[in-house]
Order: C-alpha cells, then sequence, then structure tokens
C-alpha cells in the first residue's frame, strides 16, 4: 500500500518562529526507488540526562532575512535519562503498522517499501505509533527533543544537532540547495548529535509531546496591548525597549485569547524566569489545539533547524515527521513511579481543581504534586494536606504525580469555586519505575458531579 502525497510546509514570514505552520507549497519526498525498506522496530539510543539552560536569546539570521525571533526565553531544565529513536519513523514502518491494525492510514502519508520518513497530519497518530510499540513508547518532550540536540555528554550547549556551524546544502537539505527532498532517515552523515542521534536539526519537521504554550520558561506574562490600550502602534516597541532585557516578545498571543483587532500591539511579553528556577521534566499537554514542532525541513531556511527553535500546528494542518521516546533512568525522581495526566472539560478559562489522592478503597498516600500550566506561573510544585488534598490547582495545568511506596492510585478531582461542579474519579495502576502511562498522559474529563465544596 502506498500513500505518498505532498506534506504541507511553513510559509517564509518575517518573525514566523511562534506562528502556526500553515499549508502553503507542496513538497515532493525522496521515494524508496523500489528498494526493500526494513519495517522493525527503530534502534534506540540512551540519553543520559542533566540540567540545562533550554532556549535561547541568540540571533539566528539566514540568507533570507528572516531572524529567529519569539517564545524562547532561556530557563533551567532538569531532564532524566530517556531513550529515543536514533532515526525518524520511516514510511515503511509505519505502514505495517496501518497493515498491522494499530496505526491509522488517515493522514499518514507512507509507502510500504520506503525508508524515508512517514508524514503524519495529527500528532495522536504519532502517539498511537508509539504506543503500539513491542515497548510502549510516547513522543520525546519537547525538552528531551532539545537536550538531544543541543546539550554534549560533557555538559556544553551548542546550536545545532552537529555544533555551532550554520547549516548548509553539504550538509542538509534546505532552501535554496539543489537537492529539495528529504533523504532516507539517518542517510545525512552531517546532522548526527553528540548523543548519535540522527537528524534531530533536519530532514523534517517532527511532533513532540507537547502542547503549545508561548509562555515556556516564562515567570509571567502580559499583553503589552493592554498596557497600550489607544496609546498607537508605536506604544509596544515602546515599552519592550524601556523594559530591555525583561523583554520576551512573542509572536503571536496565545491562540485562546488572540484578538485581530489589537495584534499588532498585544504580543505576549515573557518576564524571564529567575535563575534559580528549575523544571523537572516539564511536559504540556492540555487544552491548546497546537502541538509543538521541532526541527527543518529542505524547503526551510537557516532559522528552523537552530535546536531552540519552537513553531507550533494544529492538528490536520500541517503533516510532520516524528520519532519515538521513553524514560530511562529515574534516578533523578528518586525511583518513583510517574503518573501524568491532563484535564478535559475544564470549565472556564482561569479555573482551578481540587485534588485528592488516596490509596483506592480509602487510606492515604505520600505524594508531591507537579503543576505545568500554560498560563503565568508555568509551573507549581505542591504537597497535600493531611488528607491527601491539593486545594487549587490549575485546571488548565499538566499534572505529574510523585507517590511513595504505591502501586495504585485513586485520584479525584472536583472544581473549585464554579456554581456548576465538575468532577472525576481516576483508578490507576502504577507502571514499576516508570511513567504511567507510559505513552504519555492520561487525559482525564470532568463531568457533572455534587463533590465540589
Amino acid at each position: 500500500m502506498t500513500r505518498d502525497l505532498p506534506t504541507i510546509v511553513p510559509r517564509g514570514t518575517r518573525r514566523w518562529i511562534a506562528r502556526p505552520l500553515l499549508a502553503a507549497a507542496p513538497l515532493a519526498l525522496a521515494l524508496g526507488c523500489g528498494s526493500t525498506a526494513p519495517t522493525a522496530d527503530s534502534e534506540t539510543i540512551t540519553v543520559a540526562g542533566g540540567t540545562f539552560t533550554m532556549g535561547s536569546d541568540a540571533d539566528c539570521s539566514d540568507s533570507a532575512g528572516l531572524v529567529c525571533t519569539g517564545d524562547r526565553p532561556p530557563h533551567q531544565v532538569r531532564v532524566s535519562s530517556f531513550v529515543m529513536d536514533d532515526t525518524e519513523v520511516t514510511k515503511a514502518q509505519y505502514a505495517k503498522c496501518v497493515s498491522d491494525g494499530i496505526c491509522s492510514a488517515v493522514g499518514a502519508y507512507y509507502a510500504e517499501q520506503d525508508d524515508s520518513p512517514v508524514l503524519v497530519d495529527d500528532p495522536d497518530s504519532a502517539r498511537k505509533y508509539c504506543a503500539g510499540r513491542k515497548m510502549p513508547m510516547r513522543l520525546p518532550t519537547e525538552a528531551e527533543f532539545e537536550f538531544a540536540t543541543r546539550v554534549q555528554p560533557g555538559g556544553g550547549v551548542q546550536t545545532y544537532s552537529w555544533g555551532d556551524e550554520p547549516p548548509s546544502c553539504e550538509r542538509i537539505p534546505m532552501a535554496g540547495c539543489p537537492e529539495q527532498v528529504a533523504r532516507p532517515t539517518g542517510k545525512s552523515p552531517g546532522d548526527v548529535s553528540p548523543w548519535g542521534v540522527h537528524d534531530l536539526s533536519g530532514n523534517v519537521p517532527e511532533w513532540v509531546g507537547d502542547s503549545y504554550s508561548p509562555f515556556a520558561g516564562c515567570s509571567d506574562h502580559v499583553g503589552y496591548g493592554e498596557m497600550c490600550w489607544g496609546a498607537g502602534a508605536g506604544c509596544a516597541d515602546a515599552r519592550c525597549a524601556l523594559d530591555g532585557q525583561f523583554c520576551n516578545s512573542a509572536c503571536l498571543p496565545p491562540p485562546a485569547t488572540a484578538n485581530p483587532a489589537t495584534m499588532a500591539s498585544a504580543s505576549p511579553v515573557c518576564l524571564k524566569a529567575p535563575a534559580s528556577a528549575l523544571l523537572i521534566d516539564p511536559i504540556m499537554q492540555g487544552s491548546s489545539p497546537f502541538t509543538v514542532v521541532r526541527g527543518g525541513s529542505p524547503v526551510d531556511n537557516a532559522c528552523a533547524f537552530a535546536g531552540f527553535t519552537r513553531r507550533y500546528a494544529a492538528a490536520k494542518s500541517f503533516a510532520a515527521g516524528f520519532r519515538c521516546a521513553r524514560s530511562a533512568d529515574m534516578t533523578d525522581r528518586k525511583g518513583t513511579a510517574t503518573y501524568r495526566f491532563a484535564i478535559k472539560g475544564c470549565p472556564q478559562q482561569n479555573g482551578r481543581v481540587r485534588v485528592e489522592i488516596k490509596i483506592p478503597g480509602g487510606g492515604g498516600v505520600g505524594y508531591k504534586l507537579d503543576a505545568y500550566s500554560p498560563r503565568a506561573a508555568g509551573f507549581a510544585e505542591s504537597m497535600p494536606d493531611d488528607t491527601g488534598v491539593v486545594a487549587s490547582v490549575p485546571c488548565d495545568a499538566t499534572m505529574v504525580v510523585y507517590p511513595s511506596g504505591v502501586t495504585a492510585l485513586e485520584i479525584n478531582l472536583s472544581t473549585v469555586g464554579n456554581p456548576n461542579c465538575l468532577g472525576a474519579t481516576q483508578m490507576v495502576t502504577l507502571m514499576p519505575n516508570q511513567d504511567t502511562p507510559a505513552e504519555g498522559v492520561d487525559a482525564i474529563s470532568l463531568t457533572p458531579s455534587n463533590n465540589c465544596l
């Protein structure tokens, strides 16, 4: 079976780094030329974890005059060791997954005899492939993807997967080069990270596990459109210049609050998190309709290949490749099996929920709750009270539970301060020494309830 259709590529516009990747001219991908492509799962590489500065203040100009500006303020992140595919998933591998009845053929561009990267127009299709592996996997988090691209085993940090030298036609296919197709996976010897992972900077853009938030790494944010209401379009630029190093303007407001009438002056401004702030294995997955895309393609200019560049796209509007990952060494988490979940059906944009966690059937359990919210604070660490309750956390956050000495949990959720009470109960069996669920983040849907306080 063959599903070899053109991919969708981003429009080349000034300051596009944080814009959605929209449909434009088609890009034909390299065909397999009749070769018999392997269909076994990709080989994996273990990436030792560590702490690094995610994001960058550096400018990245390319020959087309595009400048990488936008939502990538530097912030400290600690990544636990993880396992990652050393190459992108191929069309042949995906074709086998379809024939096995695990993967969806809808929106997937694949071919049975082709070892170039598969393209799927929905990140959930990529998640389903990874979850269906012999050992269940997931999409890499955005932090893991950047870590594998930029961080050297000795701790140094670089711009591209191969180092700091700008991209060139000799290294990878890119805009303006004679070669305008994606290569078979692993066939770009100039695009290999220090860990031995192939094609992280180039070949095709890749879906990662995080929903898009323009405030990753922020301690707070505000729209200059609100500050400058009625003062003219130049007010935002003047205010940003006044704020100097603390001004990190993103290209667009968060999608939920975008107002076409004020977009020119309403770009959000991210106040840098203090150097002492440290995120541990962050993942953002929730109500945003957009998913983060990392890496560049043969039609992209140099900016797209930088390891700190962030772009995003909505499902069904963009076709991207992907690779799979899973957590490895849990030492940084004290050997604790973790449970990760996000909430569907939050009653309002700034809604909050009460979280109660106990042993199924009753009984207390010690735990820590990390909440990664796409809103201002970005990250909060909470300890429960004596009854096992965290009284109020953002409803739109991705929650990571670190329980102590138990194999099963009962999660009880209820809305706080909302006249129409919503809630949910989730029974969880933990996977020893690894993330539950292995393939990513559980989605817990709120329904009408009578458990609210």
